[in-house]
């Protein structure tokens, strides 16, 4: 099921902090409280991001894919 006002998103893992991390795009409705909430419910605990990133745009590559190297940056 989709989450209502999430536009976006893409969960990395940073080895540093042995951790899941996600970045989002998401409309001012949604809290990081409430997708928190959607998270816990929907998935398995070992599948919870550690930390939330919210982002006002994903960062895209030339073709329009979503740019995995630039969010690893973010890490």
């Amino acid at each position: 099921d989709a989450v209502e006002g999430l536009s976006a998103s893409v969960c990395l893992f940073d080895k540093e902090k042995d951790a899941l991390v996600l970045f989002y795009v998401a409309s001012d409705t949604l809290t990081e409280t409430a997708l928190l909430a959607e998270l816990t419910e929907s998935l398995p605990r070992y599948m919870w991001p550690a930390r939330l990133e919210r982002l006002s745009a994903m960062p895209q590559k030339q073709g329009g894919k979503i740019d995995r190297q630039a969010l690893q940056a973010m890490l």
